[in-house]
């Protein structure tokens, strides 16, 4: 009966211990902190990658692979940062490494001619009301458009990630569409 109190009473201790000092047990050897981890992280690791892989055998292969990263750069983390967004920076590496390696996600891309404009009323087409748009969505729309970079191409040249590139455009088409539509 002691050696149960003893034993849930060291849970509890490690249960409270924060993240950080967690990671620095394991760091040193400690295999119960990193379970104490897993526990805590698993299912949001799981959830994050869903949200972004939408294979969940491919969300299970990256998954797999984030607590095995996370097992082989433990020496290199540094307790003075917090432990998740370290973890969740693994995370998102993970997801765009698979999205380049396995094609885990693709979004198409739409030219600007594919965007359903009202009938011009000469048979020149219709300019696009691109002036009424923020200037980050004009910039977007004519680097992937006019310029026909690749979206890492501008993630790169705006110092953006790829993702956000992505929402920018996405965004800028939908606002054309409504500028379109009201005229």
């Amino acid at each position: 009966m002691a050696e149960n109190k003893r034993a849930d009473s060291g849970k509890m201790a490690e249960e409270e211990q924060t993240d950080e000092a967690l990671m620095v047990a394991y760091q040193a050897g400690d295999a119960t902190a990193f379970e104490v981890l897993y526990r805590r992280y698993a299912n949001h690791v799981y959830n994050y990658l869903r949200k972004r892989i939408p294979e969940p055998q491919a969300a299970e292969e990256v998954y797999q692979s984030v607590f095995l990263k996370l097992h082989r750069s433990r020496t290199r983390y540094d307790p003075k940062f917090r432990f998740a967004p370290w973890l969740f920076t693994i995370c998102r590496h993970l997801v765009i490494d698979a999205a380049r390696t396995k094609q885990i996600y693709r979004q198409p891309s739409v030219p600007l001619e594919e965007i359903p404009l009202a009938a011009p009323a000469s048979p020149e087409r219709a300019e696009l009301p691109l002036a009424d748009l923020t200037p980050d969505q004009r910039e977007v729309l004519e680097l992937r458009y006019d310029q026909e970079l690749e979206f890492k191409e501008i993630a790169a040249h705006l110092n953006l990630s790829e993702a956000a590139v992505r929402k920018r455009v996405s965004r800028a088409i939908k606002n054309l569409r409504a500028l379109v539509g009201k005229k």
